[in-house]
């Protein structure tokens, strides 16, 4: 989750404990375990019940659907059933869903989207995630936008850095190589969304007259790149002796970059080169304006040394805030 507060590490330690954490906390009462049947894929999906509006989380890269439920967010999706009909879907390529070895790019995703409502028969829904959700999630209401009556972003509109330079397309892809469990199919899943770049870029005016509540994380973005913000720390870990990491070619290559400080100078260099942040943040809020609701949200002040310390956080402290302030935003959607 993107506020835990763990020491970055090359080791697969917190994300087996993550992965232990998943499987012994599920509640399976709070949902229904379906599949969608779409074009040559199977879709797996939670329905949480409810009436009302839907309300549909996407997934991130890691786990499946249940990450708003049983573990990263977990308990959240259940909370909205008061008001909405609640879903969470798990993209194809990973969990349950039908991995057909093709369609991993965002537009292929936002369309698995829109025919997972024209199965479920929904004509509009909300929709609520975080990368790569959000990019998902801004691709449908550029493309589809009669089915979009809300949108929920959990992170900025993330887009991949310009990866023709070699030195940044080697560093993002080792960074995706890292993606413990995704194995080795992190590179092909993942690196196919590299290439979209969503249409509000560059635009003068407002171009998605869609509601849209942004969470923005205070201090959390300092204009730079996730690339650019991992890389000093990543680096550190590596030149460690006891650094390890589950793909053994994405340790060499950090390795590398820890010792051979020319060369990581020239990576950084290119990586500084291609920082879109500070155009993509702008081009962003422009894009939604006036209908752009931000909230900012602070970082935990205390650190967290497991999985577990955080997840109770969330649960006792977060979740609350985050209930609060989209209950709000789908209150005005109805009026």
């Amino acid at each position: 989750m993107k506020n835990v507060q763990l020491v970055i590490v090359l080791a697969i330690s917190v994300l087996l404990l993550s992965l232990q954490v998943k499987a012994q906390q599920k509640d399976t009462t709070l949902y229904k375990e379906k599949f969608a049947q779409l074009d040559g894929i199977s879709l797996h999906y939670l329905d949480f019940g409810g009436s009302g509006l839907p309300l549909i989380f996407l997934q991130s890269f890691h786990g499946d659907a249940g990450e708003w439920v049983d573990y990263d967010f977990k308990g959240f999706a259940p909370k909205f059933t008061g008001t909405n009909h609640v879903y969470a879907i798990t993209r194809r390529g990973w969990g349950k869903s039908t991995d057909p070895g093709w369609g991993y790019d965002v537009a292929t995703n936002g369309e698995d989207v829109v025919a997972f409502m024209d199965a479920l028969k929904i004509e509009r829904a909300i929709f609520a995630g975080r990368i790569p959700a959000s990019m998902d999630m801004t691709w449908i209401a550029e493309h589809h936008p009669n089915r979009v009556a809300g949108l929920v972003y959990f992170d900025f509109v993330y887009t991949y850095i310009d990866i023709q330079d070699s030195l940044v397309r080697q560093y993002v892809e080792m960074l995706a190589a890292l993606t413990c469990d995704l194995g080795p199919d992190a590179i092909r899943k993942t690196m196919p969304r590299s290439s979209w770049r969503p249409h509000f870029l560059g635009k003068q005016k407002p171009s998605i007259n869609i509601p849209a509540l942004w969470f923005s994380q205070e201090g959390h973005y300092p204009k730079m790149s996730r690339e650019l913000r991992s890389f000093d720390a990543y680096v550190a870990e590596a030149s460690k002796d006891s650094a390890e990491a589950c793909d053994p070619t994405a340790l060499a290559y950090f390795k590398k970059l820890a010792k051979d400080k020319p060369f990581q100078t020239k990576v950084k260099e290119a990586l500084q080169k291609t920082n879109n942040i500070p155009s993509l943040l702008a081009d962003f809020e422009k894009a939604f304006d006036p209908k752009l609701k931000i909230v900012m949200i602070s970082e935990p002040t205390q650190q967290f040394e497991t999985a577990e310390a955080y997840y109770k956080y969330w649960q006792e402290v977060e979740s609350a805030f985050y209930f609060k302030h989209m209950s709000e935003f789908i209150k005005q959607l109805k009026k």
